[in-house]
């Protein structure tokens, strides 16, 4: 019996050995020549001159170069060695290409984040920039040519390879970010499930949202759409499934002014309260060339430095949390469900044919139908009741962040600061910022809808007219 006993645990122990030598085989042949090179030298094609990338005891990379382009061409080139899985998965994410790598199970998915900007972007980057933009792209795409049989081991578990990185696909990061931040997306729709169960007075005492010599925050439209809660409901239902997607949307930030300090220098400190992920939302980075000597934290795919400092200044972001998205009831013609009523005539919606290819094979068609107000949620639409949801967002027409990116790396007073943050408009930012003299500031960045009418924290009619933003 003991013979046995010692065969069977020798037989065991040697299983474990070779599983223990596999594993180690494994991890030293197969992840580890995927992790990126940190060390040497190595040529790669689309530089003007020799960029030095330097990895601090941290991993922080730390860039050199004799020129912007260059500079930025070392940016893409250093996310990418770190980051290239997830800033591929928020760029399908933003276009609504997850189903493609991950199933049909993620088709909704897409349909909606296709339909967040089906009425185009209209903020895109400023001509100044294309140079240092396209150089940060051809830099990720760079990595992703030379590193075809070493790509991060996600890419080999799913069984695709990322495509080029496109000089605008930093948009649809920027487009995922701005999603997750803002505040409006459930809020609007859960307070009108809310609206519909508790009435009017319950309501307006679970949301003291301003003083009671302030206007009514429950305007009696919004009272008469709550009376039929099915559409918000549903379409609150539905968009609860994302709720696993959302980045966060608070934050603190603190800045104390040279008068205050024993030294006579400013203190700033900034606080993003974010989901936790892994890999995390920020990416740290220092960025130096002749004319741009900055170091902070960058949103992986986005050429820019919201939270950092440069030699002159400093500056920090927290979420301004504005609703600037509205929803519309809309009415259909019960005759031909793609004309809705306004004011006093049907109009026509734009449709908008998407096909969303599947993973394994095969594809999808889908139609986006665009009112006035903006698309309409797919699973909005009540052919009995002749009723619709649609969204109007922000992010569609807001100033995009890339001018004001750049120059807040240049910045060297707290003028150029405020100079810069003129064209900052999304994401919605409270910026804070001090600069070497004692010097601080506080600004607010942020797109905010000027409404005719209400405070667009309930879905509104959007037959009447009267519920339009006015810019």
């Amino acid at each position: 019996m003991k013979k046995w006993f010692v065969v069977i645990l020798c037989i065991i122990l040697g299983i474990v050995v070779i599983l223990a030598g596999g594993g180690y085989l494994w991890f030293q042949y197969t992840l580890k020549a995927r992790l990126p090179q940190t060390q040497g030298s190595m040529k790669v094609a689309g530089l003007k001159d020799q960029v030095t990338i330097i990895r601090d005891k941290y991993g922080v990379p730390h860039i050199y170069a004799a020129n912007e382009d260059d500079l930025f061409f070392g940016f893409g080139y250093a996310v990418a060695q770190d980051r290239l899985w997830q800033i591929d998965f928020m760029r399908r994410l933003g276009q609504g290409r997850l189903s493609e790598i991950f199933g049909k199970d993620f088709v909704d998915t897409d349909l909606y984040f296709r339909l967040l900007t089906a009425t185009g972007i209209k903020g895109g980057t400023p001509p100044q920039l294309k140079s240092g933009f396209k150089a940060f792209s051809r830099g990720v795409t760079a990595y992703i040519k030379t590193h075809q049989d070493k790509l991060p081991i996600e890419f080999t578990i799913l069984g695709y390879k990322p495509e080029p990185w496109g000089e605008n696909d930093y948009l649809d990061v920027l487009k995922v970010v701005n999603w997750g931040l803002s505040c409006g997306f459930d809020t609007d729709l859960t307070a009108s499930k809310i609206l519909a169960k508790v009435g009017k007075n319950l309501y307006k005492e679970a949301f003291p949202l301003w003083p009671d010599a302030a206007p009514t925050i429950v305007p009696d439209q919004a009272v008469k759409i709550a009376a039929y809660p099915e559409l918000p409901s549903k379409v609150a239902d539905h968009l609860s499934k994302l709720a696993g997607l959302p980045i966060g949307p608070a934050s603190n930030n603190w800045v104390i002014s040279g008068k205050k300090t024993t030294d006579g220098v400013p203190i700033l400190a900034n606080d993003t309260h974010l989901s936790l992920t892994n890999p995390g939302f920020w990416w740290e980075v220092d960025l130096n060339c002749p004319t741009i000597h900055a170091s902070g934290f960058a949103v992986p795919g986005v050429p820019g430095i919201p939270v950092g400092h440069n030699q002159h200044v400093a500056w920090g972001v927290t979420n301004v949390m504005v609703d600037d998205v509205d929803y519309y009831v809309e009415k259909l013609n019960p005759k031909n469900p793609r004309q809705y009523w306004f004011k006093d005539h049907w109009e026509d919606m734009k449709v908008v044919k998407e096909t969303i290819r599947i993973k394994g094979g095969g594809s999808v068609q889908e139609e986006i139908l665009l009112t006035r107000h903006g698309p309409v949620l797919p699973k909005s639409v009540d052919i009995k009741k002749a009723q619709a949801i649609s969204q109007k967002w922000a992010f569609t027409d807001g100033l995009q962040p890339g001018y004001a990116g750049q120059a807040l790396l240049k910045a060297r007073t707290l003028l150029e600061v405020t100079e810069a943050l003129r064209y900052w408009e999304l994401p919605s930012q409270n910026f804070v910022f001090a600069d070497q003299k004692g010097n601080i500031g506080y600004w607010c960045c942020a797109t905010i809808p000027i409404r005719a009418k209400g405070n667009g924290f309930l879905p509104m009619p959007g037959w009447t007219g009267e519920y339009e933003w006015l810019g």
